[in-house]
C-alpha cells in the first residue's frame, strides 16, 4: 500500500516533481507485492496516457485484472468507464453490475454511484428508496456528499424532514467550502423555515450522531482502530 501511495504521489506531482517512470516503478512493486491498487494505477496511467502513450487495451488489462482479485477501486472504474462509453461500450446495466459489487466489498464510491443509478433510474429501475438506502450507506463510509442526496430523497419523498436537517448541518460541519455551503443553501427551503422546535432539536440530535460517527470512522482509517 505504501508503493502504491508513493507511486500516485509522484505521478501526480504532489510533494515532488511529477516522475512518471517512478511512478510506474512503484505501481509495479505494489502489484508485484500483492497490492491490487498498484495494478490499478498501472491502468490509470494507460488510460491517461501519463509518461506513456494511451493504451485502452492495457488499462481495461489492468482493472479486469485487478477486480478479478477483488478491488473494489477497480470495480468503480470499470463501472465508470461501462457508464460514460469511454473505454467500452456504454453500458449501463452493466455499470450498475459492476457498482454493486464495488459497493459490497465496502467502496464508499460503489454506494454512491449505485444511489444516483437508482435515483436517475440507469442501468437499473428508478427507485427512490434504493437511492436513499445506498446514499445513506455511502455516507457512513465517509461520502459527505453523500448527505445531498439523502436530503433531496427525504424531502422530495415526505420523510423525516428533522433528519434531513441533521444531514444538512452535518454535512455543513465537515465541509464548509465555497462549493459544499452553496449546496447546502439549494436545499434550504420552507420545509426548514417550517420545522417545530421538538423537530429543531431532533435535528441538532442526528447532526450530533452523525458527526461522531465519522469522527470515529475517521479515526479508525488513520489509526486502524
Amino acid at each position: 500500500r505504501a508503493s502504491s501511495a508513493l507511486g500516485e504521489l509522484l505521478a501526480v506531482g504532489e510533494f515532488a516533481e511529477p516522475d512518471s517512470p517512478k511512478a510506474t516503478a512503484y505501481f509495479q512493486a505494489a502489484w508485484k507485492a500483492g497490492e491490487p491498487m498498484g495494478l490499478v494505477n498501472l491502468g490509470i496511467l494507460a488510460e491517461e496516457g501519463a509518461g506513456r502513450s494511451k493504451d485502452a487495451a492495457e488499462a481495461l488489462r489492468c482493472f479486469r485484472q485487478a477486480a478479478d482479485k477483488g478491488c473494489a477501486a477497480a470495480l468503480v472504474r470499470l463501472g465508470v468507464i461501462s457508464h460514460d462509453g469511454d473505454l467500452l461500450p456504454k453500458d449501463d446495466r452493466q455499470a450498475v453490475v459492476y457498482y454493486r459489487q464495488a459497493a459490497e466489498k465496502g467502496s464508499k464510491e460503489g454506494w454512491m454511484n449505485l444511489a444516483i443509478a437508482h435515483q436517475r433510474g440507469q442501468g437499473t429501475p428508478r427507485d427512490p428508496s434504493a437511492a436513499l438506502a445506498c446514499a445513506r450507506q455511502a455516507w457512513n463510509l465517509g461520502m459527505t456528499e453523500a448527505a445531498y442526496l439523502v436530503v433531496d430523497r427525504l424531502v422530495g419523498d415526505g420523510g423525516d424532514l428533522a433528519e434531513a436537517a441533521g444531514y444538512l448541518l452535518a454535512v455543513s460541519t465537515l465541509d464548509d467550502s465555497d462549493e459544499s455551503l452553496a449546496q447546502v443553501e439549494r436545499r434550504k427551503g420552507p420545509w426548514l423555515d417550517g420545522l417545530s422546535p421538538e423537530a429543531m432539536l431532533r435535528a441538532i440530535a442526528t447532526s450530533d450522531r452523525l458527526l461522531e460517527a465519522e469522527g470515529r470512522r475517521r479515526l479508525q482509517e488513520i489509526f486502524g482502530r
